[in-house]
């Protein structure tokens, strides 16, 4: 039988927080413009480093392996830095986060002056405690300020942070480098990394005591434990498939296929598509209940690939998938976060949403690689309508069983 205990959200909320709303408001503003910088540095990081890797004459392999190890050993430090958010509280690991966004600038450029390309391969392990330590802290920390019956509403608004940092982020950066090279963009990064460590040194955290027995590993077990995650995880794990599928193949696809001169507008978009579900889709999760919104995004989601099928010959079917690829991503990954939050206690929660968080970066890894193997196969367009059919009807089997139960 399949749970849904989201419409109206259990589980205690902090009372420190509900207590004081002016203070609330005022920490989660130093949280979300703490938040947006270090997205900044994190999305500018992943569009800049793969050219400099080639402008320091290091190979495309490089480029490639720098992104791999980053997000592997993130993987890897979730083990560590998700359950201490739990023990010692949600603001130690996001200063840490923060604190590691600000400084691997300055050890991209250090390093890259002695070693060239495989400098930067060796600092993304570096930048990877950033990632691993501030993201499931930042998402629980706004789980924790967020009144009662309104998870979904907070956690969408803070993930409309990420779409703004993709749309501003990798433009900008490239606008620096363009005009004043890229030790310019080292300091601003260095700079905007500082600024975030000063905002999030003033905000209020509770502090989480560790219950006795508690520990990483059995906070990770109790997690895997927990039936009604799997659900959530296999529903972002489509989700992430596809978006591992869509960043690596779709604008080759385009360029293919059409004569636009830009392929890479499909992404202004989905971010802009992106930015808009994450207004809507957590609210609309508190009123009506998680799945009412996770597996019908799912199905929006199988939409947009299924008409990139339909693409040649009609290039106004990119901007249609764009905006359902973009609308079905963003929600089913903001609802499945405010999923995960629901059905795990409050001492729990940054541990559940490491593994979230791992569950998506695995997946669009995997998604790039299973992608790249059918496209090659039975081509790109096949493959975009294959996996969009798969994903479709999964949406559709989940939600017939749903009701059903």
């Amino acid at each position: 039988m399949i749970l849904d205990n989201t419409k109206n959200p259990g589980g205690k909320k902090l009372q420190g927080y509900r207590q004081q709303g002016h203070s609330n408001r005022l920490n989660l503003f130093l949280l979300y413009i703490t938040a947006f910088l270090v997205f900044l540095n994190f999305t500018s990081s992943m569009t800049v480093l793969p050219l400099y890797i080639l402008e320091l004459g290091g190979s495309e392999f490089q480029s490639g392996l720098q992104n791999t190890l980053f997000f592997l050993a993130a993987i890897l430090m979730r083990t560590y830095f998700g359950p201490l958010a739990d023990i010692r509280g949600r603001k130690l690991p996001m200063l840490i986060g923060a604190a590691v966004f600000a400084t691997a600038p300055l050890l991209f450029w250090l390093t890259s002056s002695l070693w060239g390309a495989w400098g930067i391969v060796l600092s993304r392990i570096y930048q990877a405690a950033g990632l691993a330590a501030f993201f499931s802290s930042g998402s629980s920390l706004v789980a924790d300020m967020a009144p009662e019956g309104k998870t979904g509403a907070y956690i969408s608004s803070y993930r409309l942070l990420m779409s703004m940092s993709l749309l501003i982020g990798p433009a900008g950066s490239l606008f620096v480098i363009r005009n004043f090279d890229y030790p310019a963009w080292f300091l601003l990064g260095i700079f905007l990394g500082l600024l975030s460590m000063v905002s999030a040194a003033f905000i209020k955290a509770p502090f989480l005591s560790m219950e006795e027995g508690d520990s990483s590993l059995g906070r990770l077990k109790t997690v895997f434990k927990t039936k009604v995650l799997w659900q959530v995880f296999q529903g972002v794990t489509l989700t992430a498939l596809c978006i591992g599928a869509l960043l690596t193949f779709v604008a080759i696809y385009i360029s293919q296929v059409t004569e636009l001169a830009n392929p890479g507008i499909f992404f202004t978009f989905y971010a802009v598509a992106g930015i808009l579900a994450n207004l809507n889709a957590g609210r609309l999760s508190d009123r009506w209940g998680r799945q009412a919104v996770f597996w019908p995004a799912i199905i929006i989601l199988g939409s947009g690939f299924i008409s990139l099928l339909f693409l040649p010959g009609r290039p106004f079917i990119m901007g249609l998938s764009s905006l359902l690829t973009g609308i079905g991503a963003a929600s089913s990954i903001s609802v499945g976060f405010a999923w995960v939050i629901d059905s795990v206690q409050e001492n729990l929660r940054a541990t559940a949403l490491a593994v979230l968080e791992s569950t998506i970066d695995m997946s669009v890894a995997m998604g790039a690689l299973l992608f790249g193997l059918t496209s090659g196969w039975i081509g790109l367009g096949t493959s975009f309508g294959i996996m969009g059919i798969i994903v479709f009807s999964s949406g559709v089997a989940l939600v017939i069983f749903q009701k059903k139960q």
